[in-house]
């Protein structure tokens, strides 16, 4: 069950999953995810409703929430499935916690991110160092940096959420921290150099996606060479320009190659 469980919260955060191989004998709960890893949600849904259990009313209130049309009735019905199976410190709560969060920041016709935020943080106090509450601090980091505060008070959150990041237990977790530090301290003019070792440590993690490495590896040229540190900025346009040979970026970064001061001579050379 665990592994069904945290496969469909990460399905509700818009991330690619896989299903579970197809057993011989299919019981009517594994033929309901079955049928969702398929993407006939319809078809699992009706198979969630019509068995007994918290896991079968778990993933009844997940397929309401990916069914088309999206209806208020359907999202309202999720949340309160939700909010029922959210007492307690299984895995089912812990799920159904981190789902609360998400309907009330991206599922709403208006979305509350001060609601969303609070369920996030309950989260990451009940339960430090569980993948689902380690993506929480993700979607919260992302509310609380875009929430319009004074500057003085987003500055001091931003400085929370960087002691914190390396503590993350969860590699892509950890690596979505980086990266989201990076693009705010860009954002709101805050260190480049802080930005730049961000971005370091998430590329040490590794970008799955081709267009995120290529993307970040630009971004991390670009960083080093504005800060003086110019054999970084050679390394990451160089792999850039041996990785991604049809990238419309190639002739920039050539450019931008070529001009970097030359490299150290080593003693001997």
């Amino acid at each position: 069950m665990r592994t069904r469980l945290a496969l469909f919260p990460l399905l509700c955060a818009g991330t690619a999953f896989a299903s579970e191989p197809v057993a011989t004998e299919t019981s009517p709960l594994q033929q309901a995810w079955q049928d969702a890893a398929l993407s006939l949600f319809h078809e699992s849904h009706r198979g969630f409703a019509e068995l007994e259990g918290r896991e079968a009313r778990f993933g009844e209130a997940v397929t309401l929430l990916i069914q088309q049309p999206k209806t208020d009735r359907n999202i309202r019905r999720a949340f309160d499935i939700f909010a029922e199976l959210s007492s307690g410190a299984d895995e089912l709560a812990i799920a159904s916690r981190y789902h609360l969060g998400r309907i009330e920041q991206s599922h709403r016709a208006t979305p509350d991110p001060a609601a969303a935020a609070e369920h996030y943080r309950k989260l990451v106090a009940d339960h430090p160092g569980h993948p689902l509450a380690e993506l929480a601090l993700v979607k919260l980091a992302i509310i609380e940096f875009y929430e319009v505060v004074a500057d003085d008070v987003r500055r001091a959150r931003f400085d929370a959420f960087l002691a914190q990041v390396d503590s993350l237990r969860t590699p892509e977790h950890r690596r979505d921290l980086h990266v989201l530090l990076a693009d705010t301290a860009l954002r709101f003019g805050y260190s480049p150099e802080v930005a730049l070792e961000q971005l370091l440590a998430a590329d040490k993690i590794g970008f799955v996606r081709p267009l995120m490495r290529a993307n970040n590896w630009v971004r991390i040229g670009n960083l080093a060479s504005e800060t003086g540190r110019a054999e970084i900025a050679r390394d990451y346009y160089t792999r850039f320009l041996d990785t991604f040979k049809r990238d419309n970026r190639r002739l920039m970064v050539g450019e931008r190659l070529a001009a970097l001061p030359p490299a150290a001579q080593t003693p001997g050379s």
